[in-house]
């Protein structure tokens, strides 16, 4: 009981978390230059004013309960993570292609995915911090720069790109301010802006 509480208290604090983020929504792109047929929705994944898109995540059994224990909600939008820390992909982006377990509970996209509307939207949360000890003499951001790991990168983009409809946030380095996540100020934005 007491697990099954503590993934409900987990999936309602990534909704929270995500409302809150999304009532925070930047201003629309001022720079773009749209034609006359293009909407804002045509280039943003944004909700319209009076909307708020609801996301459950991080760990496929607390989605699959919290499906199973609130049926009648509409659910918008699925949280996962996974990482990107190897140059070959099947050495990582632990959970997109098998379920796999960081200590946070199974992760599996294509099963969680299954669980809801195709049009529903995938938040990805891309780790590729290197504070484990076996990592440590590894800089993922700096590898990434130098572009070793653009085959992994390919194979992500089309993948991700393969589940459409779906519209999909890439949340490139979530949490990266925080220091239980190791990333080096410098290294990280260069990995950002490539």
């Amino acid at each position: 009981m007491n697990g099954v509480l503590f993934r409900i208290s987990s999936v309602i604090a990534v909704v929270y978390a995500v409302s809150m983020l999304l009532a925070c929504s930047p201003e629309r792109h001022s720079n773009h230059q749209s034609s006359a047929s293009e909407s804002p929705q045509d280039y943003q994944f944004v909700p319209s004013a009076d909307k708020a898109l609801m996301f459950i995540g991080q760990d496929s059994e607390s989605i699959a309960d919290y499906i199973k224990d609130v049926p009648e909600d509409n659910i918008e939008g699925l949280t996962l993570y996974t990482q990107l820390k190897a140059a070959d992909p099947e050495k990582t982006l632990m959970g997109v292609h098998k379920t796999d377990n960081w200590l946070a509970g199974d992760t599996n996209f294509n099963e969680s995915l299954a669980l809801v509307d195709p049009h529903a939207s995938l938040a990805v949360g891309l780790s590729f911090d290197h504070c484990n000890k076996a990592e440590s003499q590894n800089s993922h951001e700096q590898n990434i720069v130098e572009g070793k790991y653009d085959k992994t990168i390919s194979h992500m983009i089309k993948h991700f790109k393969s589940l459409a409809p779906r519209k999909i946030y890439l949340r490139i380095g979530y949490e990266f301010d925080g220091p239980w996540n190791c990333y080096t100020p410098e290294n990280y934005k260069k990995h950002f802006v490539k």
